[in-house]
């Protein structure tokens, strides 16, 4: 009964969408009744599942709300018969786009899936030459529908005219791992779409992956946290894997409801339910010595840093080491309804949780006393999320210094030379490396003047490169 209801409140949900034409989004809740309904009539016998079926016509009808007492007057095989002949009846002043998504949902809510799959094909042969959103539409319907290979043709044809297009209206972002091709929101399609391309098959396949990992992780926190949809690499038949990420229609951390420091609050809390419960096999620490050899500074940068990462170390011991993600507050957004929506699931290697932490709270712009307040947040939340067999974590402030000053010299030398503000940032970072410092000697002196020359050899090192 309680499937029921979950059941016909995304239905109805759906339904209201769709009297507001906000046809993505009604899109992606007749997806979760399609899979709790399919879940409901695998486990009934054919008469409960006539029953159900019948109960959905009757409540869960969209298109032909207007005609329930009508529906309920015949028998089921009539009414089913009455919906085939009910196809073009009453449509004129809804729209093309409206009629064929309420068929198709409604027939799929019916559990007549191939009549569904004829409506989406239908559908695009209608829109054949119509907006590249509807299009994407119907790219969305049919992977809705488990049609994989239509939808990779669709989203295929869409991503070589996005890439081949000059004049695109579109933004193409370089990054090191490809380009990536973006569709921004528009009357019809509401959500953020890109497109990202390598040469590598597996370096976009983990991203799929980990989004799935992720959003199985966050499911025990119902509508608190959510994970970008992220499909399967495909291949353009050339040289070039493409990958589809769609961004939930939300606003950043910046821009969203509530105050700022409310919602980096919450995406802390979400980063540490992240930490807690994600688990990838085969996935390794990787130690910050492999770490600055990677860096993009000279040899005796490098080895500068190595030779006096010890009281960085040390205080790493005591922290966790949990699943790595690009923890930038970019990757995190906000929906209306409160709920952060996470980006970026790609990063492989596991590493202390204050490195995350550190790069969501520094980033983000937000005042010490805010800081402090979100990684009470953070605390509470993976002590609460984690297995019994973690151990809790604790005073994460002082390996949270630390991680500052880590973040001074990591951070700038990951972002390109042609990025804009990439001096303006490795100054501020430079500051607040400084600034960990002097709160290590005024806060927890004796570790400081322990390790007092380590620490002023990095402080040095911070005003010669920034």
């Amino acid at each position: 009964m309680l499937q029921e209801n979950d059941y016909f409140r995304h239905a109805k949900k759906a339904n209201k969408l769709m009297e507001k034409n906000d046809l993505e989004s009604a899109i992606f809740e007749y997806e979760l009744a399609f899979r709790i309904g399919r879940h409901i009539k695998e486990g009934l016998d054919e008469r409960h599942k006539f029953w159900f079926v019948l109960k959905n016509l009757w409540n869960a009808s969209v298109l032909f709300e207007e005609r329930a007492v009508e529906l309920r007057s015949r028998p089921y095989h009539k009414a089913m018969k009455f919906l085939r002949n009910f196809e073009f009846l009453g449509i004129k002043d809804k729209g093309i786009d409206n009629h064929f998504i309420r068929l198709i949902a409604n027939s799929y809510l019916l559990f007549d899936y191939d009549a569904a799959f004829e409506y989406a094909k239908k559908y695009m042969e209608e829109s054949s030459e119509r907006k590249m959103e509807q299009r994407v539409l119907g790219a969305l319907l049919f992977d809705a529908l488990a049609k994989e290979d239509l939808a990779d043709k669709l989203f295929l044809s869409i991503y070589n005219e996005l890439r081949q297009d000059p004049a695109s209206k579109y933004e193409t972002m370089p990054t090191i791992k490809g380009n990536v091709y973006s569709m921004g929101p528009s009357e019809i399609l509401r959500s953020i779409f890109l497109f990202k391309e390598s040469s590598s098959y597996e370096s976009l396949a983990f991203e799929p992956f980990c989004s799935n990992k992720l959003r199985e992780a966050l499911a025990v926190h119902g509508q608190v946290f959510s994970v970008s949809e992220i499909r399967h690499p495909m291949y353009d038949g050339k040289s070039t894997y493409v990958s589809v990420i769609k961004r939930e229609r939300c606003k950043t951390l910046m821009e969203g409801t509530g105050s700022l420091e409310m919602n980096i609050r919450n995406a802390a809390k979400c980063l540490a339910a992240i930490h807690a419960n994600v688990e990838l096999p085969g996935m390794e620490y990787i130690g910050i010595d492999e770490r600055i050899s990677r860096l993009n500074y000279d040899d005796d940068v490098k080895n500068m840093l190595m030779e006096n990462m010890f009281p960085l170390k040390d205080s790493f011991l005591t922290v966790p080491h949990a699943f790595h993600k690009d923890a930038h507050p970019k990757n995190f957004g906000v929906r209306d309804d409160g709920c952060i929506v996470v980006f970026d699931c790609e990063n492989k290697g596991l590493r202390p949780v204050t490195e995350d932490l550190t790069k969501l709270l520094v980033l983000s712009g937000i005042d010490e006393s805010s800081i402090a307040s979100c990684i009470k947040a953070y605390e509470e939340r993976y002590n609460i999320s984690a297995p019994l067999r973690y151990r809790e974590v604790h005073g994460l402030d002082f390996p949270f210094l630390n991680s500052v000053l880590w973040l001074a010299f990591s951070y700038p030398s990951s972002l390109p030379d042609s990025f804009g503000r990439k001096k303006d940032i490795s100054r501020e970072l430079a500051l607040n490396g400084v600034g960990a410092i002097r709160s290590m000697k005024l806060r927890y002196n004796d570790y400081y003047m322990k390790h007092k020359k380590h620490y002023d050899a990095l402080g040095s090192l911070i005003s010669s490169l920034f």
